[in-house]
């Protein structure tokens, strides 16, 4: 174990790592955003936690063009779809591993507790559902 390589949060329940970014499905604390471009000395870099996303238990990372989704199963609130880049909001939008700014774009009640997220397809699936959403 490497001493300097810790992050200390209170709900930390899963962990997904998409380029120089670990994202944390960290219970009612919401999304932890947490800097690993140094692994060795991890950083949290902030915490997303809009009204409503309290009960974090997993989150996936897809990209659709030049924009990132994150995919949250909430618990008890269902499915959580977050942008966490856009180049319509985002000057910095561009390049490998750009920092993100996470909005919440879209919910979807399930029937019973959002446990998981299945490993989206690194372009279709987030596309798929943006169509849905928007009645394409």
């Amino acid at each position: 174990m490497i001493e300097t390589a810790l992050v200390p949060l209170a709900y930390a329940r899963d962990v997904y790592v998409s380029r120089t970014y670990a994202y944390v499905a960290n219970g009612k604390d919401g999304v932890a955003i947490v800097d690993v471009k140094s692994p060795e000395k991890p950083r949290l870099d902030q915490v997303y936690q809009p009204a409503g996303l309290n009960d974090v238990r997993q989150v996936k990372i897809a990209m659709t063009n030049a924009s990132l989704f994150a995919y949250v199963a909430d618990g008890k609130n269902g499915l959580r779809i977050l942008q966490l880049t856009s180049p319509e909001t985002m000057a910095t939008y561009a390049g490998f591993s750009p920092r993100p700014e996470p909005r919440l774009i879209a919910t979807y009640k399930t029937k019973g507790e959002a446990l998981a997220v299945s490993k989206a397809l690194d372009r279709d699936r987030s596309d798929a559902v943006l169509r849905q959403k928007h009645g394409h």
